[in-house]
């Protein structure tokens, strides 16, 4: 789930503005404003999840070579359905 705090004006301004680039579908059109869907696309890339394996006799072991980082405790955030 992806929240977005009501400071952020600009991405939720221009998110649902978006449009499909016509020769490349799976592509956003350049040609609009596209730098907040930019900013969220590579913090959303630089933080992937990963799972947690569980074992019968302990805490929760990561896969080997990832680490567990626990999710920031997130302050009451504005709710915004895309």
């Amino acid at each position: 789930m992806l929240f977005f705090f009501s400071n952020c004006v600009h991405t939720i301004r221009t998110l649902p503005a978006l449009q499909h680039d016509e020769d490349k579908p799976e592509d956003l059109d350049t040609t609009a404003e596209d730098h907040a869907a930019d900013e969220t696309r590579y913090a959303c890339m630089s933080r992937p999840w990963v799972a947690k394996l569980v074992t019968d006799d302990g805490p929760p072991v990561p896969p080997p070579g990832k680490f567990i980082i626990p999710p920031p405790s997130m302050p009451s955030a504005t709710r915004i359905k895309i």
